[in-house]
């Protein structure tokens, strides 16, 4: 293939059975390069630095002569996957070289430093039960193979995909190989149709290993309906002996028959995103025939998808087995599960007071159990506020679970282990012991509901002050199996449970159906909640009944609690403690944080992709707001503004990437960045030229009356500017951020009013003619949304111009004439700079330089403070308290300044951790940092 040393070797090609539920790093790719004409152009990013970013767009023209790219032509090589929403990449390798592959499937990981023994590359895989791996020797890489005595003929060793491949061209690959103990190997191209069915191979010729290199090759031109493409390294007999082959400096090219062997350039992704439709336009009687094709990144699919409830949310990010809310109102007689893998669970009396849907979620008290207690940023429930069903003290009914549509069976499954979960609650006004005893889950065989329960069951029932449950075998004996649980369980719980307050109540048997584990709450942690007991096996193949919030007529167990129950859940397996830590938050106060009091806002982000079950590349960054509001902003909402939500709430940038990945950056991702590239005249200095920038002095983005309100409570932070309005009029700037720390919503506004006040000059366009400057392709191609670039402009008659700012759009015009320009739009980054630093100001001189003087353990202590060596000790004026420190990760009020200014200092302190009015242990020189505490920088 001849080179055009001036142009990369582009790449255009689709993944026809990849949508977007898939992730975007494929493999099989089919290639529509030669198929492009006339222009290609994309667009990925926003208007200005406070614009929402908008889904990317690629478009472009294909000759479909052929008709393949027709939906309704069943003769298509593609025919059924020309549909909507098809995975689509450009990327393109610079410098160009005959080499296709990428740069670490090539040399085995060599240039991404892979150490030896690591997974393979990105396109590399194991082609057998032969164990395949990453070494290093003479100054290189290489795939060693181990092969055991007497191993199978014709094993593929390893694979190479992950390239683009198109019908009727040829296509060469080769290798160095060496090995021992006489074992032969080939190469050989493999084709599939685009439903991944075999279509045809081509081998090369089979050498006999030494441990000398040789040069394995093979050569093949891709039949008719070849939509994927692989090729493999293959052993062609079986040695008596163990024996091991190598294979190093792979290529793939288009070419007639194998070149030497260069190493390949770096690929750049310029796009990847989703075709969303198959147009079609002939003429010339129907002889030429063009698809005008338009893609659209992830962010689009986002834009159509509506969230659920928080808690809802995270349950169905784990994948139950049946996830009934029991949400239909009051006069449900079933209830969906909204997990789809069950049929209704149903309501069934035998008297006149059966349970009652459509309540709400009520307490005693608004404030939950834990360290949250008293705090106004925490209400009841307001994570999964309701509806729910409600017994009656005397109450004449049960909510029975079907049975497993699969396997017919009834209760949880036989064999893998299960995870079953209620919210509860039991009303206080009931003396204890009148149906404090109910079962919040009645396994039972035959059935409970006969005159003579006799028969191997479970139960799990609500006393007054524990959860207390049995097995019992065959003949109906509990307490003679040996069961640990029999009786109260007292020690899973901190206080009564007949208290008028919701509790979240969980129980797991592992996949050896010996090992069960409880679960209550997690306050103020899991571990603290969390016992193992182990039984005999159970003596039980299936239940006759599956019964919730009740029990059988006539007996102990036959009057439900008096009180309400929500969310019967069965997952998969047992749950973790984080898992579940994670539920008990998220089921209260929609936070998911195991700290209780709030997440962090990349970590909201995050959860806000389990929720849609994202599979593909995800770059996060660790988010600097880290008093992030509890999620009740999610229900309905679209999952495109909910993540936008979140990254204007950070002040902070997202967008997918041009790989694919979804891209969040912190606001600390702008601070004290420098230019990775200059654009301007002076080329002998380094300056990449550019056509003609234009600028604007933009009145239109000017806000001098700030407005930042809290999500969660409303409250509104205001800042203006008098002056600024004086010139230019009164100029409104809300913003809504989900915070709770008063601090950093009122350094938003201020920020937000110093950045926004006075009219800046932007650069809203920056074209750059790489056609005419092809030195710069690497450069122009490694640029990605948020890169920090520099602009400089010398003009003859004003002063010298410079603008370092953030890539905030890059489009791109490509065409089949030779013509390449790439035009960015980029904001002035200097103001972002000084946007939400982290305060290290009240820190004398340095930060992190005081540890704990002693062992600190008291609620309330005085804490001394020792200083490290070399070090100043802790001074801190008098105007700054109370102010908050951390010990490991703990935190701690100061109440007022130390006690002199040598070291050690003692501190009048509160400890208000994450383990509540249970301070962890802090010894001798943990170190003591400031809590994190934002200020107003420029």
């Amino acid at each position: 293939m001849t080179q055009n040393p001036n142009w990369p070797v582009m790449d255009y090609a689709v993944c026809w059975q990849a949508g977007p539920q898939q992730s975007p790093i494929q493999t099989n790719w089919t290639s529509i390069l030669e198929r492009i004409e006339g222009q290609v152009s994309s667009s990925r990013g926003k208007q200005y630095e406070l614009d929402q970013v908008q889904p990317g767009e690629f478009s472009f023209t294909a000759r479909n002569d052929d008709g393949a790219l027709d939906p309704d032509n069943t003769a298509s090589p593609y025919a059924g996957w020309v549909v909507p929403y098809r995975l689509f990449r450009a990327r393109a390798q610079w410098p160009p070289t005959q080499n296709l592959l990428y740069a670490d499937q090539a040399a085995a990981g060599l240039p991404s430093s892979f150490p030896a023994g690591s997974t393979l590359p990105y396109g590399v895989f194991q082609g057998s039960a032969y164990p395949v791996t990453l070494q290093h020797g003479g100054g290189f890489n290489f795939y060693n193979a181990a092969i055991p005595a007497a191993p199978v003929a014709g094993s593929a060793l390893v694979g190479f995909n992950g390239w683009s491949c198109a019908a009727g061209v040829t296509y060469s690959v080769s290798c160095q190989m060496n090995g021992s103990t006489n074992a032969q190997a080939y190469m050989a191209i493999l084709w599939y149709d685009v439903n991944a069915v075999f279509i045809g191979q081509s081998s090369g010729a089979v050498l006999t290993a030494t441990a000398a290199a040789q040069t394995l090759t093979a050569t093949s031109t891709a039949p008719a309906g070849a939509a994927i493409g692989t090729f493999y390294l293959f052993l062609a007999n079986s040695p008596v002996a163990t024996s091991g082959l190598s294979c190093w400096n792979v290529q793939l090219e288009k070419a007639a028959s194998p070149t030497g062997y260069v190493q390949p350039s770096t690929w750049y992704p310029i796009y990847t995103g989703y075709i969303e439709r198959f147009p079609q336009t002939w003429t010339s009687g129907g002889n030429y025939g063009r698809s005008a094709l338009d893609a659209v990144d992830y962010f689009s699919n986002l834009a159509g998808h509506t969230l659920l409830p928080s808690f809802i949310a995270d349950v169905l990010a784990l994948n139950p087995r049946f996830f009934y809310p029991l949400s239909e109102g009051e006069t449900a007689t079933q209830f969906l599960d909204i997990a789809g893998n069950r049929g209704p669970m149903y309501l069934l009396s035998w008297g006149a007071a059966p349970p009652v849907p459509g309540g709400t979620v009520e307490a005693t008290t608004s404030n939950p159990p834990g360290p949250d207690a008293g705090s106004a940023l925490t209400g009841a429930f307001i994570g999964a506020p309701g509806p729910v069903v409600t017994q009656a003290p005397e109450g004449t009914g049960v909510l029975v679970v079907p049975p497993d549509p699969a396997t017919g069976r009834v209760g949880p499954p036989a064999a893998g282990g299960w995870t079953r979960i209620i919210a509860a609650r039991i009303n206080s006004d009931v003396a204890p012991g009148v149906g404090a005893s109910g079962p919040w889950m009645y396994l039972s065989d035959p059935s409970p509901f006969t005159a003579t329960p006799n028969g191997a069951g479970f139960n799990l029932g609500l006393g007054p002050n524990a959860m207390r449950g049995f097995v019992s075998d065959a003949a109906g004996n509990s307490a003679a199996s040996g069961f640990p649980f029999a009786g109260n369980l007292t020690n899973l719980t901190s206080g009564a449970m007949v208290d008028g307050d919701w509790h979240l109540y969980g129980i797991s048997l592992d996949s050896s159906g010996n090992q069960f584990s409880t679960w209550l709450d997690s306050w103020p942690s899991p571990a603290l909640n969390f016992i193992t007991a182990t039984h005999p096996a159970q003596s039980t193949p299936g239940v006759a009944v599956d019964i919730v919030a009740g029990g059988r007529p006539g007996d102990v167990w036959s009057v439900p609690w008096p009180g309400q129950v929500a969310f019967v859940i069965e997952l998969a397996g047992v749950i973790t403690g984080t898992q579940w830590a994670g539920l008990a938050q998220s089921w209260r106060n929609a936070w998911s944080s195991t700290s209780s009091r709030s997440e962090r806002s990349s970590d909201r982000y995050q959860r806000i992709l389990n929720w849609i079950s994202w599979l593909g590349p995800a770059r996060i960054s660790p988010g600097s707001s880290t008093s992030y509001g509890p999620a009740t902003d999610v229900d309905g909402a679209n999952v495109l503004q909910a993540l936008q939500n979140v990254v204007s709430s950070e002040s902070g940038q997202h967008f997918i990437g041009a790989d694919g990945a979804v891209v969040f950056q912190s606001r600390a991702d702008r601070y004290t960045k420098t230019p990775v590239a200059t654009f301007g005249e002076d080329v002998a200095g380094g300056e990449i030229p550019y056509l003609g920038a234009a600028t604007d002095y933009d009145p239109t983005r000017i806000g001098n009356d700030v407005a930042v309100t809290a999500q969660y409570t409303g409250t509104s932070y205001r800042a203006a500017d008098v002056a600024s309005q004086d010139k230019y009029g009164t100029v409104a700037l809300p913003l809504t951020v989900n915070s709770v720390d008063p601090l950093e919503l009122a350094n938003a506004a201020d920020s937000l009013l110093y950045q926004n006040k006075d009219p800046q000059t932007r650069l809203e366009s920056l074209p750059i003619d790489l056609a005419a400057n092809p030195w710069a392709w690497g450069v122009v191609l490694g640029l990605e949304l948020g890169t920090c670039v520099g602009w400089n402009r010398r003009p003859s008659n004003a002063p010298a111009m410079n603008i370092n700012g953030f890539v905030e759009q890059i489009q791109w015009n490509l065409d089949d004439q030779g013509n390449a320009e790439c035009d960015l739009q980029v904001t002035n980054g200097a103001l972002k700079e000084t946007f939400w630093k982290w305060d290290t100001s009240r820190w004398s001189p340095v930060a992190g330089q005081m540890v704990v003087n002693g062992t600190m353990t008291a609620v309330q202590a005085t804490i001394g403070a020792a200083r490290a060596a070399g070090s100043p000790p802790f001074t801190i004026l008098p105007g700054s308290y109370p102010l908050t420190i951390e010990v490991d990760d703990e935190q701690i009020t100061l109440t007022a300044p130390p006690s002199g200014t040598t070291s050690p200092q003692a501190f009048a302190g509160i400890i208000r951790g994450v383990n509540g009015t249970t301070p962890a242990i802090h010894l001798s020189n943990a170190p003591i940092s400031l809590a994190p505490v934002w200020r107003w920088a420029y």
